[in-house]
């Protein structure tokens, strides 16, 4: 055992100065791999968190999708109605070419006319709403992957963290009975090995 640790040896045992020396060598041995440790484990909570963050981004995104469904049904409806709305204005026209005179039936034609753009308008939106949902699926796919890959890091981390705090706890379990060679110099025990 000395010539593991390089105590020098008496007749009497070790030499206390260098037993004492180990121990604090140990003890800063100890600070400095438990302060190399809370920075990782520093690290690895910020990496929870930015993960948490994601996950969030991830549910605002499914939101947005359902209220662009939402906003589509909404449109999709409004040109059905104005379809409906365009088949009875073409039949009142029809009618009126065979029952009123020019005037009546210009002002159909009008009124026609200004149904048909107004569909046109709904089918345009209807247009940029099924962009924007195929956008947003694109997205929440993304999200929904970027997710699966977080969740493994995360697990990796939680365990990569558990170690760390298993070493820890080791390493604080060897310092305690370091110390405790250290705390009680005067037993008659370490008088027979120290001097």
């Amino acid at each position: 055992m000395s010539e593991r640790y390089g105590f020098r040896t008496s007749f009497r045992g070790f030499s206390r100065q260098d037993v004492l020396t180990h121990i604090d060598e140990l003890r800063a041995t100890f600070h400095e791999e438990t302060s190399e440790r809370d920075a990782e484990i520093a690290s690895l909570k910020a990496q929870l968190d930015e993960a948490r963050q994601r996950l969030a981004d991830v549910a605002t995104a499914e939101q947005r999708e359902t209220q662009l469904r939402a906003e589509l049904e909404t449109g999709q409806e409004a040109v059905r109605a104005l379809t409906a709305q365009n088949e009875q204005l073409a039949a009142q026209l029809m009618q009126a070419q065979e029952a009123i005179n020019a005037s009546r039936e210009q002002e159909l034609s009008e009124a026609l006319s200004e149904t048909r753009a107004e569909i046109q308008s709904f089918r345009d939106r209807e247009t940029a709403l099924n962009s924007q949902l195929v956008e947003t699926h694109q997205a929440v796919a993304a999200l929904w992957q970027d997710k699966e890959a977080l969740e493994r890091k995360l697990a990796a981390a939680a365990s990569f963290a558990d170690t760390l705090q298993a070493q820890v706890e080791e390493l604080k379990v060897q310092l305690g009975g370091a110390a405790a060679v250290e705390e009680k110099p005067t037993e008659k025990p370490m008088e027979r090995w120290l001097f």
